[in-house]
């Protein structure tokens, strides 16, 4: 994967990809009906986005998302 994304793209890619992740928990917190596909969709892309970037410059606990288990 690091011959078509260079690093300083990935780590634009993960930025982007945190935002995405952070938007949808704001929106979540702001509205008073939150719709659920739009909330979804937008932590998918933001996930998707951050599993690119973690193929550039990989970082186990990262990509893992549970915490206190063993690898």
């Amino acid at each position: 994967m690091t011959d078509f994304i260079t690093p300083l793209a990935a780590d634009l890619i993960g930025f982007a990809g945190s935002f995405c992740i952070v938007a949808a928990y704001a929106y979540s917190n702001m509205v008073k009906a939150m719709n659920m596909v739009l909330f979804n969709l937008v932590n998918f892309i933001g996930a998707a986005l951050l599993t690119v970037s973690l193929m550039v410059n990989f970082n186990l606990p990262t990509l893992r998302g549970r915490r206190n288990s063993p690898v």
